[in-house]
């Protein structure tokens, strides 16, 4: 059991991969013609998977070398070998607090925009949600059954209200 969440993270981390390169060839293109609006999200970007990516893939190494007991603590089932190569990469360009920080610093930015009503644009993407904090909007709960929380839609939007309220406080 301790192994399927690892799977699982690892095809969420490979879906999360592909979006990213896809912005950053886009982001190549834009910078030929001298345009780099898209430059700081790209850095939000980069800079979360970086800390979550490369912390999780540490985590889920030492996880596999206990699941297999005393085994996995051999040298012949090459997991302290793996464990050693890969353990420093949680420093490599950034410590994983920095790297955190910066992406937690873009949020801020952003939200802070949003409150400001400094940007006349409106947010598109994953930044949608600003869009309501910069109108006001109130938001109520529209589950009556709990069965209903198995809707991912409500779950998004539960997760965006209880966002919407810390930003804010």
């Amino acid at each position: 059991m301790k192994l399927f969440p690892l799977l699982a993270t690892n095809f969420a981390m490979a879906a999360a991969n592909a979006h990213v390169l896809d912005k950053y060839y886009n982001l190549k293109k834009e910078i030929e013609h001298q345009n780099f609006k898209n430059l700081d999200l790209l850095h939000h970007y980069t800079s979360g998977m970086k800390a979550v990516f490369t912390q999780d893939v540490h985590d889920g190494i030492l996880t596999v070398r206990q699941s297999l007991g005393g085994a996995g603590y051999t040298a012949w089932s090459g997991l302290p070998l793996i464990f050693d190569d890969y353990s420093p990469n949680v420093t490599f360009e950034g410590d994983n607090t920095v790297m955190a920080q910066q992406c937690a610093n873009f949020l801020f930015k952003q939200a802070r925009k949003a409150l400001q009503g400094k940007d006349r644009t409106k947010f598109d993407g994953a930044f949608s949600y600003l869009n309501e904090l910069k109108e006001g909007k109130k938001v109520t709960c529209t589950v009556t059954e709990t069965h209903q929380f198995l809707n991912l839609d409500v779950v998004e939007e539960a997760l965006k209200v209880n966002l919407l309220f810390k930003i804010r406080q």
